[in-house]
């Protein structure tokens, strides 16, 4: 790995400068309560490099101009803003443009980023890492793989009984999944995947509104169904009931955590996904903003729970695996055994009377995108390519 990549991703991880960015309580990161978003927002910035500039010689510069971003940019979505112009800036580099104000100039920077990135650019799907291997090995084929639906439907119809209230807000017979533009949140998307189940362990909505969702991340088995026990005990839940909604509720946790937990992501060519996107090269054309607003628009993201449901051939996707750098290690359960479920329900009760918690692995089948794998081994982002990919 390039040293001034890793150097700067430790920096991130470790330096309150580089790592401890604000967002808006109105955006929608803010929702998951995480303190990496500085490093996901690295990581756009880095694929928007590959996809729009592609130039190994040029990337010492774009990652100082980052640098110095992070440095004097507290918010992530300013951040962004100036990313994006940094980019701007750079393609003006590339194609040797010095007045990018003149207008023939001004639309060729447009056309560049547009042609490379509306049609030449991916949308992403985050998921959970233990689908990772599944998915490298085959097609993918969206909603098939192991889950536990027909545990949780019946979940449902107990919540049903003693609350009239449907505990799990998914269509478990809807086999589509949803692909995002938005590297941040396909980040976010993966770490708290699957997302029915995040909202099941930690629903505000009925467990507390000041609960710490987070906990998905950061937490144990324990801390995150302490909410959902203390609901059912409430709701006057039999024995019976209760425990079967935590052995599955276990079931699934174990599960997600039977391997490492990093960020999955798969990338897909924008066009096989929206084939009739309606986005055109000359609206951009004919604005007569900066061309840095200009640039600016067609680099943020727009398209968010974009619905798919048909099958993926090995060819026509990748596997990105992202490492999740975080100040608190992640605590797991994933050695606690279903017969336990009744000594944490008993633990929880006494507690009642008492008072009356490698930047980039890159996976692929058959090729690589060209445009990703040799660009990602220039600038050390990947630690491993499994398959051959072109060199520069």
């Amino acid at each position: 790995m390039r040293e001034d990549v890793q150097n700067f991703l430790d920096e991130i991880n470790n330096m309150n400068i580089y790592g401890n960015k604000t967002v808006s309580i109105s955006n929608s990161y803010s929702v998951f309560n995480t303190d990496a978003l500085s490093l996901y927002e690295f990581y756009d910035a880095l694929l928007k490099y590959v996809i729009i500039i592609d130039d190994k010689n040029m990337f010492t510069q774009y990652l100082n101009q980052i640098k110095k971003i992070y440095r004097r940019v507290e918010d992530i979505e300013d951040i962004k803003l100036h990313i994006n112009k940094l980019i701007c800036k750079m393609v003006s580099l590339k194609l040797d443009i010095n007045n990018i104000n003149e207008s023939v100039f001004k639309k060729q920077i447009i056309s560049y980023v547009y042609n490379r990135y509306i049609l030449g650019g991916y949308l992403i799907h985050g998921f959970s890492t233990v689908y990772e291997k599944s998915i490298i090995n085959n097609n993918f084929v969206p909603e098939i793989y192991v889950n536990y639906y027909q545990k949780m439907i019946e979940v449902n119809n107990i919540f049903l009984k003693y609350c009239n209230i449907k505990i799990i807000d998914k269509n478990f017979n809807n086999n589509s999944v949803y692909f995002t533009n938005d590297m941040i949140m396909g980040c976010l998307y993966s770490l708290y995947s699957p997302g029915y189940f995040f909202n099941f362990l930690l629903n505000n909505n009925y467990f507390g509104k000041k609960k710490n969702r987070s906990l998905y991340v950061k937490g144990t088995f324990n801390e995150c169904v302490y909410g959902l026990k203390k609901y059912m005990d409430n709701h006057m839940f039999s024995d019976d009931d209760k425990n079967y909604v935590l052995n599955v509720a276990l079931e699934e946790w174990n599960y997600l955590h039977s391997v490492p937990k990093k960020i999955s992501l798969l990338l897909v060519k924008r066009r096989l996904i929206l084939r009739h996107e309606n986005i055109k090269l000359e609206d951009y054309l004919n604005d007569q903003n900066d061309v840095y607003e200009i640039v600016d628009r067609i680099l943020s993201p727009k398209r968010n729970n974009v619905s798919y449901n048909d099958v993926l051939d090995y060819n026509q996707f990748i596997v990105l695996s992202l490492n999740n750098i975080e100040k608190k290690k992640v605590k797991t359960v994933v050695d606690i055994k279903r017969e336990e479920v009744e000594e944490i329900t008993e633990e929880y009760n006494r507690e009642i009377i008492n008072r009356n918690k490698d930047f980039l692995d890159a996976y692929g089948k058959a090729s690589i995108f060209l445009i990703l794998g040799s660009l990602f081994i220039t600038i050390g982002v990947i630690i491993t390519v499994i398959l051959i990919v072109r060199g520069m």
